[in-house]
C-alpha cells in the first residue's frame, strides 16, 4: 500500500491546512471530469481521496501513524496485544505475497488449434496462422500519453516506480499511482486508456512436419504471452487438427479411399479418378465384374514416414451404389433378372437348404 503522505506529497509532520491544500491541488489535476472519465484518472483520484479521508481525520491519522494500514481496522474483540500480533502477521503475509508476485514471472503459454488437410498432414506444409497478442499502442507508441502531450515524473515515487513502505517492514513496493512506470501522463491516451498497450494480431509462419498426427502439439518457444517484471515469454502450442476427408482415411502410412461406382461400372468395368497426396488425381481402371467392397492397390501412393525413407500404399475400395430406378427402370431390371444367373448366390442358398434339412 502506498504511504498516504506520499500520495498527497506532504511530510508526516504536515498540519491540517497543508494536507487540505495538497489534496485540493491534486484533486484538480487528476479529477476524472478533466480527463473525460478515463479509468486511470478515476483510480488515481480514488487513491488521493482515500489518503485525504484518513489524514484529515485526527483519530484515524493517529492510528495510521502508529500502526499503519492495520491501525485503520475496526476495533473489535481482537484488540490488545493478541490483536496487534494478528494484524502484524496478516500485514506481513500480504507484503510477502506481494513481493513474490513482483518477481520476474514467466508469461502464460498460448494454445491455438490449426486445421490441416490430409495432404498437409502426410506430405508436410507451410501455414500462416494468426493469434491475438498484446502490443504497444500504435497511437501513443507505448508511452500512455496522448500525442503532442507530455508526461511528468510521478510525485509519489519520485520517478522510481517503487515506494518504500514504512510499516511493518521497510520494503519497496510498486507504485500504484503510476503503475510502477515512474511517470504520469496528465492526458492519458484515449486508445489504450493510458496503459500503453493494446490488443493486436500476430501472423506467424508454421512448418507442419511430414507425417504429423491428429492432436499433436507443435511448440514455438517464446511466442506466448510476454513475461512480467523481466520474466521470459511463454510458449505457443499449436494443436494439430486433421480435417476429416469425405473419401479417404489414413491408417499408419497407408491410405484407404472409398469410391462409389455405378452398377454398369461394376459389371462392365471402366475408369475413375482418385485423389492423390501430391495434389490432383490419378486415373485408375475398374476391372470387370467388380463386386461391392473389392479393393485395388496402388503401391507407393500412401503417406511418407517422417524422414521420407518409406512410403505406404493406397487402397481403393469400390462401393457399388444401388441405383434409384424409375418405373420403366424397374421393368428393365426385372427383365434383366430373367436373363441373369448368380452362381455364388445359388451356391449359398443350396448350402442353407441342406443345413435346414439336416436338423
Amino acid at each position: 500500500m502506498i504511504p498516504y503522505y506520499r500520495l498527497l506529497g506532504v511530510s508526516r509532520t504536515a498540519d491540517a491546512v497543508s494536507i487540505k491544500r495538497a489534496y485540493r491541488e491534486l484533486a484538480r489535476r487528476y479529477h476524472p471530469d478533466h480527463h473525460d472519465g478515463n479509468p486511470i484518472a478515476e483510480d488515481r483520484f480514488r487513491l488521493i481521496a482515500e489518503a485525504y479521508s484518513i489524514l484529515s481525520d485526527e483519530e484515524q491519522r493517529k492510528n495510521y501513524d502508529r500502526f499503519g494500514v492495520a491501525g485503520l481496522q475496526t476495533v473489535g474483540p481482537d484488540t490488545g496485544m493478541v490483536g496487534k500480533v494478528g494484524r502484524l502477521v496478516t500485514e506481513l503475509g500480504t507484503i510477502l505475497e506481494s513481493r513474490m508476485r513482483r518477481g520476474p514471472r514467466r508469461g502464460k503459454d498460448q494454445r491455438i488449434p490449426l486445421d490441416i488437410t490430409l495432404e498437409q498432414a502426410c506430405m508436410g506444409a507451410k501455414r500462416t496462422i494468426e493469434f491475438p497478442v498484446v502490443e504497444s499502442c500504435s497511437k501513443c507508441a507505448g508511452c500512455g500519453a496522448e500525442p503532442n502531450t507530455t508526461t511528468e515524473s510521478c510525485h509519489v515515487c519520485e520517478g522510481k516506480g517503487v515506494v518504500r513502505a514504512s510499516w511493518p517492514l521497510p520494503v519497496n513496493e510498486p507504485c500504484l499511482f503510476c503503475a510502477a512506470c515512474g511517470t504520469v501522463a496528465l492526458h492519458p491516451c484515449a486508445s489504450c486508456d493510458g496503459l500503453g498497450k493494446q490488443d493486436g494480431v500476430l501472423q506467424f509462419d508454421v512448418d507442419v512436419p511430414r507425417g504429423v498426427t491428429d492432436g499433436r502439439c507443435l511448440v514455438v518457444r517464446g511466442q506466448g504471452e510476454p513475461g512480467l517484471n523481466g520474466g521470459e515469454s511463454g510458449d505457443l502450442f499449436i494443436e494439430i487438427r486433421i480435417v476429416a476427408d469425405p473419401w479417404r482415411v489414413k491408417s499408419g502410412l497407408d491410405i484407404t479411399c472409398s469410391v462409389p461406382i455405378s452398377l454398369e461400372e461394376a459389371v462392365f468395368g471402366g475408369e475413375l479418378d482418385v485423389p492423390i497426396l501430391e495434389g490432383g488425381t490419378i486415373c485408375v481402371r475398374i476391372p470387370k465384374a467388380s463386386g461391392n467392397g473389392r479393393t485395388l492397390r496402388l503401391r507407393n501412393r500412401g503417406a511418407l514416414n517422417s524422414d521420407g525413407s518409406r512410403r505406404g500404399d493406397m487402397f481403393i475400395q469400390l462401393q457399388v451404389e444401388v441405383p434409384i430406378f424409375s418405373s420403366k427402370g424397374r421393368e428393365i431390371v426385372q427383365l434383366l433378372e430373367k436373363e441373369s444367373t448368380y452362381p455364388e448366390r445359388n451356391r449359398y442358398r443350396d448350402d442353407m437348404t441342406k443345413r435346414a434339412e439336416s436338423k
